[in-house]
């Protein structure tokens, strides 16, 4: 995407939010005022600001709702968290979000957006960073305008309503450009649940300092997922696009049900389950539902039995397990 047609999309978007002509977009500092906030842009991304100055942060803003470790880690389970690489990615639905074709904030979801702000609170260091991503139905502009309208929705009712400071929220609209599952069937057919999963709002946030965060990013070893670089099965390496899955070891599944056995956590549940499903195992049988439960209730030996039932059930193999190995169980 060229320069010069981002900064054409981003200042038809800013018209559009503040109902007013934005200055030109692209140059840093370039803002529009909005209920009582600014969104201003910087490069690529947006940002909130309140009378276009950044946000004292204080440090009241992380205990303002209390939440335990293990509160952390059953949110992250129940969001269905990516916990891996020193970051935090929580992938949001957008039927959860919005409704069709809206970039307005549904009532429904402030028990969902609640979830994630107390993730933000007990795990962000530095900057969150929030990507709108559409499905590929429309034109790229329209796409890139409502995903970053989406995005910015998402800023700011973590801020007016859950107090996360606006300074450290960052915000980019990716449209159509970072699928996780194919728009279209082989044939050339519509695939509806493949553009189902590709509608999000992706949260990411590093857990430690000096941690370069980007679009894109899944539990396969860090892998940027690419429409390219998905398939059926699940994510696939292409000739010549540079993009390598971690080596399988010597009978990787049994190395990962074993482990389950004494160093799984409720965290692990998330992003065990998080990342065999984006690379397209459904993880929905019995076996598996059972791990789960036998997981958060301190693993053993029956972890490890209904893991390799699980594995039976899914018929993930032991490139899958030493993704997920890397992933959740560093």
């Amino acid at each position: 995407m060229s320069r010069s047609w981002r900064a054409a999309a981003l200042t038809a978007f800013m018209a559009a939010l503040g109902g007013l002509m934005a200055p030109p977009v692209g140059a840093q500092g370039a803002q529009v005022k909005t209920q009582g906030t600014q969104v201003v842009v910087e490069g690529d991304h947006v940002r909130l600001r309140s009378g276009g100055q950044a946000v004292t942060i204080s440090s009241d803003w992380r205990h303002a709702v209390k939440v335990t470790a293990g509160d952390v880690d059953r949110i992250l389970a129940d969001l269905g968290a990516v916990v891996a690489q020193d970051r935090v990615q929580l992938n949001l639905a957008d039927d959860i979000l919005f409704a069709f074709d809206s970039a307005e904030v549904r009532a429904e979801a402030a028990a969902t957006l609640a979830r994630v702000a107390a993730v933000i609170r007990a795990r962000s260091v530095g900057d969150v960073y929030v990507f709108g991503h559409t499905d590929s139905i429309g034109t790229a502009s329209y796409n890139e305008q409502l995903s970053l309208k989406r995005a910015v929705a998402v800023m700011r009712w973590l801020n007016e309503h859950e107090g996360i400071p606006a300074a450290i929220l960052v915000g980019r609209g990716l449209g159509a450009t970072q699928p996780i599952a194919h728009n279209t069937n082989p044939d050339g057919s519509d695939n509806p649940t493949g553009r189902a999963r590709n509608r999000r709002v992706e949260v990411q946030l590093a857990t430690r300092e000096g941690v370069t965060i980007k679009p894109g990013l899944i539990t396969a070893g860090g892998v940027k997922v690419t429409e390219q670089g998905v398939s059926a099965g699940g994510v696939t390496v292409k000739a010549g696009g540079g993009v390598q899955l971690p080596a399988p070891g010597a009978g990787t599944c049994a190395q990962l049900c074993e482990a389950l056995a004494t160093r799984a956590s409720i965290a692990t549940i998330g992003c065990m389950e998080g990342s065999f499903e984006e690379l397209g195992y459904e993880m929905d049988s019995d076996p598996c539902d059972d791990l789960e439960d036998a997981i958060a209730m301190g693993g053993g030996k029956r972890a490890t039995s209904l893991c390799l039932a699980c594995q039976r059930a899914e018929g993930f193999d032991d490139k899958a397990c030493s993704v997920v190995m890397k992933a959740c169980l560093r």
